[in-house]
């Protein structure tokens, strides 16, 4: 059995709730029916931290040990409702 390699960094986790935004995709439709549908689309997405800065937060899904990331996720700062570390 070949060792198990380590992996280089370890990277905390975080919770981040944040307004995503919503679209029409049906073609032109009438002032009222477009307000009738627009409502908060809250989500709420962990990760692991790659960067927590002014601009906003981005988070993967997964570390790989070679040091890859997979399913990096971009929220700006803007969106964000609020965020906490999970330990």
């Amino acid at each position: 059995m070949a060792a198990r390699r380590k992996f280089a960094k370890r990277l905390p986790v975080m919770e981040v709730v944040w307004s995503d935004c919503l679209l029409f995709t049906g073609g032109w439709e009438s002032h009222a029916d477009v307000m009738r549908q627009v409502r908060d689309i809250d989500q709420r997405s962990v990760g692991y931290i790659l960067r927590d800065d002014k601009r906003g937060v981005v988070l993967a899904a997964a570390l790989s040990q070679g040091g890859n990331v997979f399913g990096a996720h971009v929220i700006p700062a803007a969106q964000i409702i609020s965020k906490r570390v999970l330990k």
